[in-house]
């Protein structure tokens, strides 16, 4: 509309605009001209200038907007306009006119103004910075550097502006600055960050510069990442010191592990900051630390003990008392050095001190070498001691003073004077007046001068021995240095070689006499080898005068091929079989003849210079015989090789043969204790059945049964004792006993059987006889036991002697040798029967066999034994004329005191009342023994095998009293015992008391708690047991206490009978087999009280024994320790009853369980061969 209004039109409505307008119309011919404008417009188009149509020609050609700034004067003001020119289009699209309209900027315009001043001002600040400023488009083109950038490169900025400095980048360089760049965008916290790199760069001149790049990205409004700005600061000489750093740490890490010392650095904290290898190696135990830097003090010395690298005795005894000491000292370290010992062996000497800032330097010095020394010192001066005090010569030290420092023990014989009476005195107490006038010139003489004349000089000087006399002596002088001793002299005394010088003359003339004389050639060899005398003999010899051999030398008259022996002649040497040689010389007839030589070297004297002494004599006869024995000789040695040949092939057969007769002696000792077990149970069986109701018949057959299996065990113990001799098993022990009481033990075995045949049994044991010896008991009696057995056996009347015919003491090794005889009166021996006896399996003939049955090894077995206890046996017999049996046993005096005799037992008497009576125990041995016993006491027994059975018997009531072993399966006697009492009524208020091997005191008192009346240990003391249950159970009373009451009131518990004090100790494995296999005593009153059932027992024992032993080593090895305990626990109480000693004493200490898997394992080895012998011990060889 503007384009075709008129032009009053068009002024109306340029004047109702607010801004200045104006309006110019576009003529034909192409120029221009107002038509309108409002009084705005005025002052700026006045400023338009002559390119005004310029402008507007543009605006007309191109049909668009046109801007353009223009500055003028308003009211004299300085003002600056933004003129634009808009194209209005007729109808025809053609430009008719053109719409201006300004816009005042000046304000814009003064902004941008000072803007551009602030940017030159910023520039030439940039421009004087250090730094290195450049910024850049996000692929790398820079479109901005400062003159230190640009300085740097060597080049002026414009040259690079424009460049993509990636592009001069590395592949690998470019990808690192490609990552860093992408980490530029991100943003912490709303912000963005900041990155840091630093890198190398090479200027123009071949320099290397250090850069520090500081790396941000700059972004727009909407935070699109639009370059990036990165100030770098030269960081070389930093980057230098670094190096410089680096460089003297390395140098000093070099000093550091040159240091022969171990060197280690601990911070304030303690903490270990540096060290070198030689601390590591003198710390192995740092090899328990990943890395040992860091590791506190404490720690270190944890990880040395904990290794067993680090020794010190105080750590062993209290470790950490001792690790508080140590880190206390380390902390704050004395000035003394401490000292350090490795299990290797090695010594070090710590020296510590601490640093300013707080740390402790430690250095390590190895004194390993130096402890060697001392050590080496103090042995050197203790065996110098020793020479000295055992130094044939007399050593005496002085001072100057002339005053006495040491004097040795051959001082004293010398002198007669004990050393405390001559050390601190003067020297002169011991001279001669003479020397004793010129003794303090010579010690003046050399403290004045240092001038000595006696030192290193030998001579002989008299001496004043203490009771006045002078004695010759030959003194040598040595100066000592160091200290306030003086000198030190040797002294020997020579009065005897001063007699011996002069009766040597005298014997010298008397050898040249002698030589002057002899048959074979004597001659005398100076040092120079030249012979200065040779005796008349050779001239008998060589057919040479003495006088043409003085002079010369005896290689001269030497066979050249002897030369060599010759020389070794001639020097003194001595070569053959008898220190002598032989070679040959030449006859004055041209024959050579052998001849052999003896030499010796003599020494010389003040008189005579030494040389060598040589006899001769002619062997020439000699050497041809000795030439025809060697040749015979090789003749034997080939027959001595077919010899040995044929020995060998021997040696194999004689080995096949041993190991055929090893095989033999393990399967007879196999099948005898495999037959042993069925045995044990028949004639047990046998005596149960004599206890019972049988006809007259019955009782024979059972008699008969009873002889035959008691036959058949005798054989099979001789196989067994055979066999074990056969393998080399048999062992003698070495303990204290009474030598009379094993003849008793013989005379009462055997005396039952010599009544029933009506012959007389004696023993003769002399007054005088040892009483107390050391060996073996248990052997001794084996073959007493033999031999009285065979006697009776064979003597149908008279009478049979045990007698000790001899005996004789060695005072110089306590030996005690002994002689006994066992005579009779029987059918006696022929000498074929005598030859024979005492070989295997032999006997005196067939009809002996047939008679009295056995196997003939008894007589072998004694043999055996009396040769093993070191003596000899035999026998002294005629026909009809009875026999003698002597042997002898070589033994040592025993130290202790002969054992008192023990009180026959007096088995106590039935009880008015029988009481019934319930007896839990888990051991088949043990119930029969106790059932028997009570039975012989009058009382009716019940037995049960563990604690939960006699629980539900006491439930069913009718006892009147419960006798509890403590230890047995399924429920224990303690708990069993808490059962019972929780029964209602008179169930419950029953008596208990222990029957227990358990001994601990402390034990006792847990199981009197559970309720208990009584309690007694195996082995059990009969009497004592009787009267409890009179006390207890019956109408007696205990000690005077009440019964228990029906209210349930308690009664004082009856007191336990302790075991044996052998059973109570704990010694080491070693000590154990000192202890004795069996308590005789013991046996004898068991086999009193039970009588008849004896024989039973004893042969149930070895079984139950054996059986409690598995159990107990199964226990062992699954860790089972309560099977094991309760196991050692029957063990001990079974071993208690038979008088076992050794077995009840290692049982006892198996059923501590604390003990270590080894050191069980030591005992149940120890166990196993107490059981062994024990059983021997009780199966004597009859």
């Amino acid at each position: 509309m503007l384009a075709t209004c008129a032009e009053t039109d068009l002024r109306r409505i340029i004047e109702g605009i607010g801004t200045p307008t104006f309006v110019i119309d576009a003529r034909k011919d192409r120029s221009f001209r107002q038509i309108g404008g409002n009084q705005r417009s005025t002052a700026f188009f006045a400023a338009l200038s002559a390119d005004f149509s310029d402008h507007c020609l543009a605006c007309l050609d191109t049909g668009e907007a046109v801007e353009f700034d223009r500055d003028f004067l308003d009211d004299g003001r300085a003002r600056s306009a933004r003129i634009t020119l808009v194209p209005l289009f007729d109808e025809t699209g053609g430009v008719a006119r053109l719409l201006g309209t300004a816009t005042d900027v000046s304000a814009r315009r003064a902004a941008e103004r000072e803007a551009q001043r602030t940017r030159a001002l910023y520039q030439g600040v940039l421009d004087e910075q250090q730094d290195l400023i450049s910024r850049f488009l996000p692929d790398t083109t820079l479109t901005y550097v400062n003159d230190a950038y640009a300085r740097l490169l060597g080049v002026p900025p414009e040259a690079i502006l424009g460049q993509r400095f990636a592009d001069a980048l590395t592949p690998s360089d470019r990808a690192r600055v490609t990552a860093l760049f992408d980490h530029l965008g991100e943003k912490v916290e709303g912000e963005p960050i900041e990155l840091v790199n630093e890198n190398a760069v090479v200027t123009p001149s071949g320099e290397q510069r250090w850069i520090r790049w500081r790396n941000v990205a700059l972004t727009d409004e909407g935070g699109r990442i639009v370059g990036y700005q990165s100030v770098g600061t030269d960081i070389t000489d930093r980057k230098l010191a670094e190096e410089g750093m680096r460089t003297a740490q390395r140098s000093l890490r070099e000093v550091i592990d040159s240091i022969s010392e171990g060197f280690a650095l601990y911070d304030a904290d303690d903490r270990l900051v540096l060290y070198n290898e030689n601390f590591a190696a003198n710390t192995p135990h740092l090899d328990a630390f990943d890395t040992p830097t860091g590791a506190t003090f404490e720690d270190i010395l944890r990880a040395g003990l904990d290794s067993r690298r680090l020794l010190d005795g105080r750590a062993i005894a209290n470790r950490e008392a001792w690790i508080a000491e140590r880190v206390a000292a380390h902390r704050f370290p004395p000035d003394t050095p401490a000292e350090q010992r490795l299990a290797d062996g090695r010594h070090f000497r710590v020296s510590e001190r601490r640093t300013r800032d707080g740390g402790v330097v430690c250095i390590q010095t190895d004194i390993t070498r130096l402890r060697e020394q001392e050590a080496k010192i103090r042995e050197s001066e203790r065996r110098l001691k020793v020479i000295l005090d055992t130094a044939a010569d007399a050593i005496i030290t002085i001072d100057g003073r002339g005053t006495v420092r040491d004097f040795n023990k051959a001082a004293e014989a010398i002198f007669g004077y004990l050393a405390d009476e001559v050390i601190g005195r003067s020297i002169e107490m011991l001279m001669s007046v003479d020397m004793a006038a010129a003794h303090q010139g010579f010690i003046d003489a050399h403290v004045a001068t240092g001038v000595n004349r006696i030192v290193g000089v030998g001579r002989e000087v008299q001496g004043r021995r203490s009771d006045g006399k002078l004695v010759d002596l030959d003194l040598a002088i040595s100066a000592v240095a160091g200290g306030d001793s003086l000198f030190t002299g040797i002294l020997r005394d020579i009065t005897d070689r001063k007699r011996t010088q002069a009766a040597l003359v005298e014997s010298e003339q008397r050898m040249r006499l002698l030589a002057d004389s002899a048959t074979d050639i004597i001659s005398l060899h100076a040092p120079d080898t030249t012979m200065i005398y040779v005796s008349p003999s050779c001239q008998a010899q060589l057919g040479i005068e003495p006088n043409d051999m003085i002079g010369r030398r005896l290689e001269e008259f030497v066979h050249p091929d002897d030369l060599p022996v010759a020389e070794l002649t001639r020097s003194g040497e001595r070569v053959g079989p008898a220190g002598s040689a032989v070679f040959r010389l030449r006859h004055r007839d041209g024959r050579w003849l052998w001849f052999e030589s003896v030499s010796g070297r003599l020494e010389g004297t003040r008189d005579h210079g030494a040389g060598i002494l040589t006899s001769m004599r002619e062997v020439t006869e000699r050497i041809r015989y000795e030439q025809e024995l060697r040749e015979a000789s090789d003749r034997l040695a080939a027959q001595a090789v077919e010899l040995r040949k044929l020995a060998v092939d021997l040696d194999v057969a004689r080995r096949i043969a041993e190991q055929a007769s090893d095989a033999k002696s393990q399967f007879l000792a196999m099948m005898s204790h495999e037959l042993r077990t069925p045995m044990t149970g028949v004639m047990g069986m046998v005596d149960l059945l004599n206890g019972t109701p049988l006809s007259d018949e019955q009782r024979g057959y059972v008699r008969t049964l009873g002889a035959s299996a008691g036959i058949l065990l005798t054989i099979l113990n001789d196989v067994l004792d055979f066999s074990k001799i056969e393998a080399g098993h048999l062992l003698i022990e070495e303990i204290d006993f009474d030598l009379r009481r094993i003849v008793d033990d013989v005379l009462h075995l055997f005396s039952g059987r010599a009544v029933e045949k009506g012959v007389t049994l004696t023993a003769d044991v002399p007054a005088d006889a040892p009483g107390v010896v050391r060996g073996d008991p248990t052997r001794l009696r084996q073959v007493l036991f033999n031999l009285v057995g065979n006697a009776l056996k064979f003597t149908e009347t008279g009478g049979i002697q045990v007698r000790l015919a001899g005996h004789r003491t060695d005072d110089a090794d306590d030996g005690v040798s002994l002689r006994f005889e066992v005579s009779d009166s029987g059918m006696g021996l022929t000498e074929e029967q005598r030859s024979r006896l005492f070989e295997a399996f032999v006997q005196a003939d067939t009809t002996t066999t047939r008679r009295f049955g056995g196997t003939g090894l008894g007589l072998a077995i004694c043999k055996r034994l009396v040769e093993a206890m070191g003596g000899e046996i035999g026998v002294e017999s005629a026909p009809g004329a009875g026999s003698t049996f002597h042997f002898t046993v070589r033994l040592t005096r025993g130290h202790a005191e002969p054992p008192p005799a023990k009180p026959v037992m007096t088995f106590p008497a039935a009880a008015k009342r029988g009481v019934r009576i319930l007896l839990a125990e888990d051991n088949e041995v043990n119930r029969l023994l106790v059932v028997k016993m009570l039975e012989r006491l009058g009382h009716t027994a019940t037995a049960v095998e563990d604690g939960q059975a006699a629980v539900e018997a006491a439930r069913h009531g009718g006892y009147d009293m419960i006798l509890m072993d403590m230890q047995m399966p399924v429920l224990d006697g303690a708990s069993a015992t808490r059962e019972i009492r929780r029964l209602p009524g008179a169930a419950g208020r029953v008596p208990i008391v222990a029957l227990t091997a358990d001994v601990a005191s402390g034990n006792r008192q847990r199981h009197l708690e559970a309720g208990l009346d009584g309690y007694f240990t195996k082995p059990i003391d009969w009497t004592a047991l009787a009267s409890a249950i009179d006390a207890l159970a019956g109408d007696g009373d205990l000690d005077g206490g009440a019964g228990r009451a029906e209210d349930g009131g308690a009664r004082s518990p009856v007191s336990a009978i302790p075991v044996m004090a052998c059973a109570d100790a704990a010694p080491g494995t070693d000590l154990l087999v000192r202890l004795p296999l069996v308590d005789i005593g013991r046996l004898e009153e068991l086999r009193a009280s039970i009588g008849d059932s004896y024989d039973l027992m004893i042969q149930m024992f070895p079984e139950s024994v054996r059986e409690e032993l598995d159990t107990l080593r199964a226990g062992l090895l699954a860790g089972d320790a309560v099977t094991s305990r309760r196991a050692a626990h029957t063990l001990k109480g079974v071993a208690a009853s038979f008088g076992a000693t050794r077995i009840q004493a290692i049982a006892h200490m198996l059923e501590d369980t604390s003990h270590s898997p080894e050191y069980s394992a030591q005992l149940l080895n120890s166990l196993e061969a107490a059981l062994a012998a024990t059983l021997d011990a009780l199966n004597p060889v009859a």
